[in-house]
């Protein structure tokens, strides 16, 4: 996923020329063409992640749009003071681009995590939040973080994640449906980034039994697509999967939205309960421990249909 956001930076880049990149001091042998060939545009502002901040926000209000590349936790939550006073509260064009979401940082423990990184961007005004699932939603994602006028935030993966195209039926926007159709299926797995990949392979697990579970990815979080509203709200039982804490999720506001549609149907959220994880392994290993692997999630729908 980071190699193919990278080709797509590069492409976009040779067209916009007050595009800047700035990483903090990570990137090593993915973004090393763009450094050569745009010696001036690149910056490496080092393990120093509120400056690399700050620098993005002034450069914002100067006209330029950088976009800031780091790990995941190291970005949303160590600086989260800077991003919410430099560059939400002035609505700053900048694009914040976080690698290893979720588990994918698993064997460096829990200090590499990042179970809070959606909902804490999800709740600062003026945001756009995105999850791509695989590789060739990168450049759709900078896209449309560069059509909207103010700051965006991009969760990515790291794990050499797959084209899912081979499953897909439908996509609308940056929404799609794999597996069954949603007109036609017994429950709806209701998902984003590349935990779509277990939702995928657990409704072909359950596809054995005779199970239609359609699957529903979204690319942006925030806000919520209305076509994804629309969707849901003619089901009758959908379970979200999110590599994400529950505590406050994308489902919850998801479930808050059809509620406000007059949804009457079942709905719950499966994903990282609310507590840290204390042991360390693969992002495989973690996440059949939490119980989202492809197995568990077919496990928890086979329960609630009662099969």
């Amino acid at each position: 996923m980071r190699t193919a956001l990278r080709d797509a930076l590069l492409e976009i880049k040779e067209k916009d020329d007050g595009l800047y990149l700035i990483v903090g001091d990570i990137g090593f042998g993915v973004f090393e063409e763009f450094a050569e060939k745009y010696q001036e545009d690149y910056l490496n502002i080092g393990i120093c992640e509120a400056n690399m901040i700050g620098v993005s926000s002034g450069m914002a209000m100067n006209g330029f749009v950088p976009m800031v590349y780091t790990i995941v936790p190291f970005l949303t939550m160590r600086c989260y003071e800077q991003i919410r006073v430099d560059i939400a509260m002035h609505n700053q064009k900048v694009i914040l681009i976080g690698v290893g979401g979720g588990l994918a940082y698993g064997s460096l423990g829990p200090t590499h995590h990042s179970f809070e990184d959606i909902v804490l961007m999800s709740m600062l005004p003026n945001f756009q939040v995105f999850a791509p699932s695989q590789p060739n939603e990168g450049k759709a994602c900078l896209d449309l973080a560069l059509s909207h006028d103010g700051p965006s935030y991009i969760r990515l993966g790291k794990n050499g994640e797959p084209d899912l195209s081979q499953h897909l039926l439908s996509e609308q926007g940056g929404t799609k449906i794999y597996c069954n159709e949603t007109n036609n299926c017994d429950l709806l797995l209701f998902t984003y980034g590349p935990i779509a990949l277990e939702c995928i392979q657990a409704a072909n697990i359950l596809a054995i039994s005779g199970l239609k579970i359609s699957v529903c990815s979204i690319l942006q979080v925030k806000p919520l697509p209305d076509n994804v509203i629309q969707i849901c709200s003619n089901q009758n039982h959908i379970i979200a999967v999110e590599e994400h804490s529950t505590y406050h999720s994308v489902g919850s506001s998801l479930l808050k939205a059809l509620s406000l549609e007059g949804f009457g149907g079942k709905f719950k959220v499966i994903g990282i309960e609310d507590k840290f994880t204390e042991i360390v392994g693969s992002r495989d290993f973690l996440l059949k421990h939490h119980k989202i692997d492809s197995q568990s999630i077919a496990d928890r729908v086979s329960l609630e249909l009662g099969k």
